[in-house]
Parts: C-alpha cells; sequence; structure tokens
C-alpha cells in the first residue's frame, strides 16, 4: 500500500493517482484535473468566506476534488476539510 501524504496540498507532486493509468499521458491527464479540482475548490472556498456562504465545510465535501479523495484508502475527509479551510484563512487561496 503506498504512503497517504500528511496534507491534501502535498498530493499535487504525490505519486498516487486518483484513477488506474491506461497510458502514461492519461495518468498526466489525471493528475492535472485534480489538480485543477483542487485550485478551484481554494479559489471558490475563498469567494464563499467573502460571502459569507453558511456551508462552506458541506460545499467542500462535496466538491470534485474530495469525490476524487474518497477513491483512496485512508482518506481522512474531516482533515481534508479542515486543511483546505486553513489554507484559505492564511490567505492563499490557490
Amino acid at each position: 500500500m503506498q504512503e497517504v501524504p500528511d496534507t491534501w496540498e502535498e498530493l499535487e507532486t504525490s505519486s498516487v493517482s486518483t484513477e488506474a493509468p491506461g497510458s502514461e499521458e492519461d495518468s498526466k491527464d489525471s493528475k492535472s484535473r485534480f489538480h485543477r479540482d483542487l485550485q478551484n475548490l481554494n479559489k471558490a472556498v475563498a469567494k464563499w468566506q467573502r460571502h459569507g456562504v453558511a456551508d462552506v465545510e458541506a460545499r467542500i465535501r462535496c466538491s470534485k476534488a474530495a469525490q476524487q479523495l474518497r477513491l483512496r484508502d485512508n482518506f481522512d475527509e474531516e482533515h481534508f476539510v479542515q486543511s483546505v479551510l486553513k489554507r484559505c484563512a492564511q490567505g492563499s487561496p490557490t
């Protein structure tokens, strides 16, 4: 079993893939897609927080990034949600 990174930020450069690669190009595409999903989530969370949206945590849990991470073993959803919130609170949405 592959080791899971401590934070979701490390997944951007992790060799762990969200899908079983069919080829090297497929693997790069899925990694790139996942990276974009994480960036989009960070931007969305920052926007939701600026506008005072009440259900930010629920929206993070429903995000494409969270959906992809649920497919992995040992995904700690609560840790992921708190990491996203912490990252946005530090003023670094991307």
